[in-house]
């Protein structure tokens, strides 16, 4: 039965600057900081969202800030340190991740000479349909809103990071994401202290939770008709991914959120923690699991593979890690062959293209250009990882990467200084070279 619920909000959803006020203070850490109110009708598509934003200066060396935000909100008030200076860039949107997203940029000058930032922001508005290949969408059966819109202020540079997030919406929703999640009164508290690289919100009427324990993080499989036997397959295969990673690189207790997402269209995707299906089909997975096993153990794999900067060629070190780490993957749990086949797959049609030093994926415009990340990030990157790994054995390479975790490596020259006190300065150079020219 259909169910209707009136939602008490007002007719602009118009936080003042002082309500503002009443977001409780946060110790600025390492990683920037989101602490967000967000109202959502999903009946009229409408949302309200004020908060702030907490920067650490000293680690991020800003000059001047823009964020990405969904066109047609009705800004309220967006300030860097209590100075309310912004504008609004109104042509059309520079990134294809975001199509209907709009640049506000806040003017440098001398509100940013303290270490720490903070930037306040409230607006409303209603969020467009998105093309039907993207995987956002807000509606009253079905929402799930990130970056795609996006949302909340954005900026490409100032990820990863953490949040805190209160969502107000009809009585009859249930809400959740990634990160912990308690109900208080009418409201629903989305904290997450672990790095991560987008705010996924989705509201659902029906949606139920399996949850489960891998050592000292828990598993969550939201979902909407998971049998009692799927639902433990698909525990206990990404349960044994996780024990893998941390026997191999080294202890990770991040906690972990499986969404079924209800879209028919747009595809699967993860983000730092989590995983969203869409267009899932449970038949699939048991006739494909090798291939649901590459994809949970890659996007898995960036529970220790996430801290290079994404908006940079160093972004290699993220994706070509947590593709080998799949393949080791299938290696462990399907056997040699399977491993080898997937090997030579990638090094198919390899040789007319760029290497990975320095190739920015950030300057890709078209279909063609597109399919040239896959060759280089997910195919290259990980057949290099493999003829370092025969180079230096197995076992060295399985406690070289647990040294890069370890010790927080996120560029390219310190990569190459560990691999060179570990390995000596021939290895080094030599895979250097390797990364420069094939």
């Amino acid at each position: 039965m259909k169910i209707f619920y009136y939602l008490i909000i007002t007719s602009v959803f118009l936080f003042s600057s002082c309500e503002s006020n009443k977001i409780k203070d946060v110790k600025v850490s390492e990683y920037p900081f989101y602490d967000i109110h967000l109202k959502i009708n999903p009946q009229n598509q409408e949302i309200s969202v004020t908060g702030k934003l907490l920067i650490n200066k000293s680690k991020d060396s800003l000059n001047q800030l823009f964020f990405y935000l969904q066109k047609d909100m009705d800004i309220d008030f967006f300030t860097i340190n209590q100075k309310n200076i912004f504008e609004r860039d109104t042509s059309k949107s520079d990134n294809r991740f975001m199509p209907q997203a709009t640049k506000i940029h806040l003017k440098p000058g001398n509100h940013m000479v303290n270490e720490n930032i903070e930037i306040y922001f409230s607006y409303n508005g209603k969020l467009a349909d998105l093309p039907e290949y993207f995987a956002n969408i807000i509606s009253p059966e079905w929402t799930e809103i990130g970056l795609y819109y996006p949302w909340f202020p954005y900026n490409p540079e100032l990820r990863p990071f953490t949040y805190r997030l209160t969502v107000e919406t009809g009585p009859c929703y249930k809400v959740f994401s990634l990160g912990k999640i308690e109900k208080k009164q009418d409201a629903w508290v989305i904290t997450n202290n672990m790095p991560t690289n987008d705010i996924v919100v989705c509201v659902s009427k029906d949606v139920m939770s399996y949850e489960s324990q891998i050592g000292q993080s828990k598993l969550t499989i939201f979902h909407h008709n998971f049998n009692d036997t799927l639902l433990s397959k698909m525990s206990g295969d990404i349960s044994n991914i996780v024990k893998q990673y941390n026997d191999w690189f080294g202890e990770n207790a991040q906690d972990i959120s499986i969404i079924e997402s209800k879209r028919k269209k747009g595809g699967g995707y993860a983000r730092i923690g989590g995983v969203f299906l869409g267009g899932f089909n449970p038949e699939v997975y048991y006739s494909n699991n090798e291939g649901y096993h590459r994809y949970f153990a890659h996007e898995l794999g960036h529970l220790w593979w996430y801290k290079a900067k994404t908006n940079s060629w160093e972004d290699w070190l993220n994706e070509s890690f947590a593709e080998y780490s799949a393949l080791m993957i299938i290696r462990e749990v399907f056997g040699e062959d399977a491993f080898t086949k997937r090997l030579d797959k990638k090094r198919e049609n390899l040789e007319d293209t760029t290497p990975i030093w320095e190739f920015d994926r950030n300057r890709i415009e078209t279909e063609e250009e597109s399919r040239n990340i896959d060759e280089v990030l997910y195919n290259k990157g990980p057949v290099l990882l493999y003829e370092l790994e025969k180079e230096i054995s197995k076992e060295h390479f399985i406690e070289l990467c647990k040294i890069l975790f370890e010790k927080n490596i996120y560029t390219t020259s310190e990569f190459l200084e560990t691999l060179k006190l570990a390995e000596g300065e021939n290895v080094s150079v030599w895979f250097k070279k390797m990364l420069k020219t094939k």
